[in-house]
């Protein structure tokens, strides 16, 4: 399976998730409207839409002020899709620069907890 299906099949699990998980759809409809924007370094860039229905997710260079945004290596992002991710690891890879993020904050880390069901 390709890094993109992966990517692709963990949007899709979230979004059947959320036909039954009240505590997705109540944070799909909180950030509806934003975008968040996924660097992959030295791979692709995603820019993860959400909205109260779900998420879309395309490839996209272009990334506004207000995106939220996060730079991670490609084995970061698979811990993450994985769950093997904790808060722990986070503020490990941030201090040391393996990650990066802006408009980013403990609610949105809750929010992508919320995302992979953790």
């Amino acid at each position: 399976m390709s890094y993109d299906d992966v990517v692709k099949e963990s949007i899709e699990r979230i979004n059947e998730r959320s036909k039954s998980d009240k505590e997705l759809k109540r944070i799909l409809k909180e950030y509806d409207g934003k975008r968040l924007v996924v660097n992959v370094v030295d791979d692709v860039t995603y820019a993860v839409n959400i909205s109260s229905d779900g998420l879309s997710v395309d490839t996209s260079t272009t990334a506004n002020p207000e995106d939220m945004y996060l730079e991670i290596d490609k084995d970061a992002i698979k811990k993450i899709v994985n769950q093997e991710f904790n808060i722990l690891s986070a503020a490990t890879l941030l201090l040391s620069g393996k990650i990066k993020i802006r408009n980013i904050g403990a609610k949105e880390l809750d929010l992508v907890r919320g995302f992979f069901g953790s």
